[in-house]
């Protein structure tokens, strides 16, 4: 960890001659050690999540023989429904500077999800539903919080690189997740019982790691002394929040880009379960899908972090897209194997080259006071756009084909990805 003084030059400071002194005297150091906790608590509670949610697409389709609109929905549901959760959430963190305590909340929400789900093997299906819906508020409520206490601790210049290497260890949970639900299942077949209590000792160990490792930011001196006097006003929040955003052009240009992207994007359960269905695999290998993912995400989200610290994020993010609207088009024309290994590949790529980077852009366009608000923001539009594209495609599935549905959303992130390079704001990462 750092000083205050570092922190006030890296996320407060509005001179620029002191940020850039800044910028050269950080330049070598590495990562800071709290960023290494956060993604750790981030690591095992991703193991955990995706050691159940791996197998949900699958699950709909073969098990409950749920068409793909539903399946669609659903999916879209499990991923987005929670995301509006993150805005309301968001504002009590800036309000009372509770980002530790309100990511606590999320992450300890998922430990709940996963004794819930316990009890759903003996009570049946009200509980899974409640194990599962309570699994995605807490992932909505700690997403904002999380990133403001990494942003807190990043280095000006480092914001990429702590971003990517945070989303690289979220990765390797994200790929030890399913792959362990495949082992586990493979070694004990249709035991949910084991596979549930594993999942729960991994999330009580994220939280831990948080609580005991993570420091508070309450603490920390606040930017100006007008923005205190703005928390304590009598307005409400959200005339507090949107009186504080009204001003940031530039992040209001990002916010646009990202939900523009986000309608144009296939969801990863629907993705996997074309590819699973044409490559006429074993829905059980499923899961491995994921971890193929997630295994590209480990490997390349810290470099690309960095190269967005030097080139700025507006072209990794802008190319990310385009890579992956790109191989929509491809995947109907490649053998089906060989569409299986360049999707998991692509996708590994592509979430590396935006996830992250996407965060700390928008974490340096935003005044700390309404830091996490406005990440939350972000975040919940992408979602429920995330939630809307989801249950689009499979409604094409389902009334004009597959390849109909991948035609239309390639033409559709086209576009965005155009808007985007159009719009995106000049203030680059880095």
């Amino acid at each position: 960890m750092y000083g205050i003084e570092s922190l006030k030059n890296a996320l407060g400071s509005n001179d620029s001659a002191s940020r850039e002194v800044a910028a050269s005297s950080i330049g070598h150091r590495a990562v800071p050690r709290v960023v290494l906790w956060i993604g750790m608590t981030s690591l095992l509670t991703d193991l955990a999540t995706e050691m159940v949610g791996s197998v949900l697409p699958a699950f709909l389709f073969s098990v409950l023989l749920l068409p793909p609109l539903m399946v669609g929905f659903m999916d879209g549901l499990y991923q987005g429904a929670a995301a509006i959760l993150r805005l309301p959430t968001g504002m009590w963190a800036d309000k009372y500077q509770h980002h530790k305590q309100v990511a606590a909340l999320g992450y300890g929400m998922s430990v709940i999800a996963k004794i819930g789900l316990l009890f759903s093997m003996q009570w049946g299906l009200l509980f899974a539903l409640m194990g599962l819906g309570l699994d995605r508020v807490g992932k909505a409520v700690r997403t904002a919080p999380r990133d403001v206490l990494i942003a807190a601790h990043a280095q000006q210049g480092q914001q990429g690189a702590a971003f990517g290497l945070h989303r690289a260890m979220d990765a390797v949970g994200a790929l030890a997740g399913p792959l362990l639900a495949f082992l586990i299942l493979a070694a004990s077949p249709e035991n949910y019982e084991l596979l549930l209590a594993i999942s729960l000792v991994f999330a009580a160990l994220g939280l831990m790691a948080l609580l005991v490792k993570v420091p508070s930011l309450k603490d920390r001196p606040r930017e100006t002394a007008a923005e205190v006097s703005v928390q304590k006003e009598g307005n409400s929040a959200w005339k507090t929040l949107f009186k504080n955003l009204r001003a940031q052009r530039a992040y209001w240009l990002l916010l646009g880009c990202a939900t523009a992207l986000s309608l144009g994007l296939v969801s990863d359960g629907m993705l996997y379960l074309y590819l699973q269905q044409n490559a006429e695999v074993p829905s059980s290998w499923l899961p491995l899908f994921y971890s193929g993912t997630a295994l590209i995400f480990v490997l390349s989200a810290y470099p690309i972090g960095k190269l967005a610290d030097k080139v700025g994020a507006k072209w990794i993010v802008v190319g990310g897209h385009a890579l992956l609207m790109l191989w929509y088009l491809v995947m109907l024309h490649v053998p089906k194997m060989v569409g299986v290994g360049g999707t998991l590949v692509v996708m590994g790529f592509f979430y590396a080259a935006t996830d992250g980077v996407l965060m700390a852009q928008a974490a340096l366009l935003l005044p700390e006071s309404v830091r996490t608000s406005g990440l939350a923001l972000l975040g919940a539009l992408m979602g429920l756009g995330r939630m809307a594209s989801s249950t689009l495609f499979g409604a094409l599935w389902q009334w004009q084909g597959q390849s109909t549905a991948l035609w239309v959303f390639s033409a559709a992130l086209a576009l965005a990805v155009l808007l985007a390079a159009w719009l995106w704001p000049n203030t680059e990462v880095g």
